[in-house]
């Protein structure tokens, strides 16, 4: 049995599953390391006609006759700067769903306490702290997403030391208008 045309189409495979991610570090300017983040996630959906011909209109208008559709997940575009000095800020935005990302500036006092100021996730759980592009799944899981956490202008402090942390914080609403409103 010859293993290796399976282990190369199944490398192929991999790669070609994992999202389109660029990181781009430009220079120091000002006396931040500047760089640029870009994600892109689409999706793709071809219906099997072999019990009904689904996208079908069929005299309805419940269909479009076609049966494939495409669609943008995600459009993220973000500029990160590390410094000066103990200074780090982020602004980030999702073209696909015309909305603000992480917003903020944050001052690192010292080896574990950090205030940051601006919108960014409110501390909740792993997977709603964890990037998108680190998911192992197309979306989150229902409870995270039941939870409706999600990005908010607010101030945090956060403490500790190599086994335990401690964050206090106090949100309000988001920067894209008509979203996720009240404290």
């Amino acid at each position: 049995m010859n293993v290796a045309p399976k282990l190369l189409a199944a490398a192929i495979l991999a790669a070609l599953s994992s999202p389109a991610l660029a990181e781009i570090e430009f220079d120091v300017i000002g006396g931040s390391e500047i760089s640029f983040e870009g994600l892109v996630q689409a999706d793709y959906y071809k219906y099997n006609r072999d019990v009904a011909a689904l996208g079908f209109t069929g005299g309805t208008t419940a269909g479009d006759g076609i049966a494939t559709d495409f669609g943008m997940r995600r459009a993220e575009l973000v500029l990160k700067g590390k410094g000066p000095g103990m200074w780090n800020w982020v602004i980030g935005y999702d073209a696909r769903a015309d909305k603000f990302l992480d917003t903020n500036v944050s001052y690192r006092f010292s080896g574990f306490t950090t205030l940051k100021v601006g919108q960014f996730k409110q501390p909740n759980s792993l997977e709603e702290l964890s990037s998108t592009k680190n998911n192992d799944f197309i979306a989150k899981a229902m409870t995270t997403n039941l939870q409706a956490v999600a990005r908010r202008v607010g101030a945090s402090l956060v403490t500790g030391a190599d086994q335990w942390s401690v964050t206090g914080s106090v949100f309000t609403r988001e920067l894209t208008r008509n979203l996720g409103e009240g404290n």
